[in-house]
């Protein structure tokens, strides 16, 4: 799904979990996750609303950086002409990791910038 610039979108995946797509955003996903785990890929910024699956982690990949939940409420900016990534977590836990980095765990109220 891409998102024209001037433009927000909303999407509910298979699994229940909510996306609000910002403008000039891509988000690619499948109709249905696999058995044992659910991966999107998003280049430009999301918040997403996670349903809770303790069996299937749920990851976000953008071009630097993966965050995986398990069931959460968080803000992922990751435009490719922009200088950082962020992650902003409002609630739940996530574990934040570079592609050439070591794993952070990132609480509530916390913003995570690569």
């Amino acid at each position: 799904m891409r998102v024209p610039y001037g433009k927000r979108a909303f999407l509910k995946l298979s699994d229940g979990t909510s996306l609000w797509i910002n403008s000039g955003t891509t988000v690619v996903y499948p109709s249905t996750f696999a058995k044992n785990k659910r991966e999107i890929y998003v280049e430009g910024e999301i918040f997403a609303d996670v349903s809770h699956d303790q069996n299937r982690p749920f990851i976000v990949s953008t071009s630097k950086i993966d965050v995986q939940v398990l069931g959460t409420i968080f803000n992922v900016s990751a435009y490719e002409d922009d200088k950082q990534t962020n992650v902003v977590l409002v609630d739940g836990a996530i574990k934040v990791k570079p592609k050439n980095g070591k794993t952070t765990l990132i609480n509530p109220n916390q913003l995570f910038t690569y």
